[in-house]
């Protein structure tokens, strides 16, 4: 097994290394985000969907559909706000609503402000979209009620898995790769301060393989929410530290006329 991992240039072992770690790595790291959206539906989408103003869209227009005179301001804190107001002399944005309304807080915020002609979404105190329905004035009429929430978010469950998976296989796959070929300069120069001349397949292997421990720790830290200081150069130095003594076996192995590694 060892020769195996440290042995011959023996091409795309290392590379095969690498892809079944990420593999496997990235299976905690995508069920994380997937169980945090079952717990979401599970014990809070009910409450939240089946508040939130019925709108229906018709011929570039939204319309309220409900018996709460508008503006129709769904709370979601204190200070958090889902507006719709789609009469015909409606409120410009939520700046101009709370001027008219005392008993919003000053410092409230509205993350979706519904009109009849467009939609404002806030992503954040910089940043802000405005869309407007005018330019979907074909598209066939739909309503956004708590079936098609209910039916987006039974969509989403079933396809998560099989849509995240392979996506954050591959991102992080190639991203361990760029840096194992980087990582892999560090290792020549570890094979040419011990003189061991390594080819460069090797001390990619062997890169790898010392970036994998690193790359475990990793992961649990993530899953587990754990932060450290200063961790990449801590990561870095640990792998380097492993990469130096992978380096210096092979060549004593080598130096005692083990050819294969």
């Amino acid at each position: 097994m060892l020769k195996s991992l440290l042995g011959d240039d023996r091409y795309g072992t290392g590379i095969l290394i690498l892809l079944v770690t990420v593999l496997v790595l990235t299976v905690p790291l995508v069920w994380q985000p997937y169980a945090m959206f079952r717990d979401f539906v599970d014990n809070k989408a009910d409450q939240i969907i089946e508040k939130i103003p019925v709108v229906h869209f018709e011929d570039g227009q939204a319309r309220y559909v409900g018996n709460i005179k508008e503006p129709v301001l769904y709370r979601i804190d204190e200070k958090t706000y889902i507006v719709v107001d789609t009469r015909d002399n409606y409120f410009q944005d939520f700046d101009e609503l709370k001027r008219d309304y005392s008993s919003i807080p000053a410092d409230a915020s509205a993350p979706v402000f519904v009109t009849r002609d467009y939609g404002i979404i806030e992503k954040s105190a910089y940043e802000t979209r405005r869309f407007d329905f005018r330019e979907f004035k074909d598209v066939d009429p739909f309503t956004l009620d708590s079936g098609f929430y209910f039916g987006l978010l039974d969509k989403i469950d079933q396809y998560f898995l099989m849509v995240a998976y392979p996506l954050f296989a591959i991102f992080i796959f190639i991203g361990r790769l760029i840096y194992a070929l980087c990582f892999s300069l560090v290792g020549m120069l570890f094979s040419k301060m011990a003189g061991a001349e390594l080819g460069y397949k090797t001390i990619l292997r062997l890169s790898i393989l010392a970036m994998i421990p690193m790359m475990v720790v990793k992961t649990v830290f993530f899953y587990t929410g754990t932060v450290i200081p200063w961790s990449f150069l801590l990561y870095l130095l640990v792998s380097s530290v492993i990469l130096f003594l992978f380096v210096s076996f092979v060549k004593q192995k080598r130096a005692y006329g083990m050819g294969y590694y």
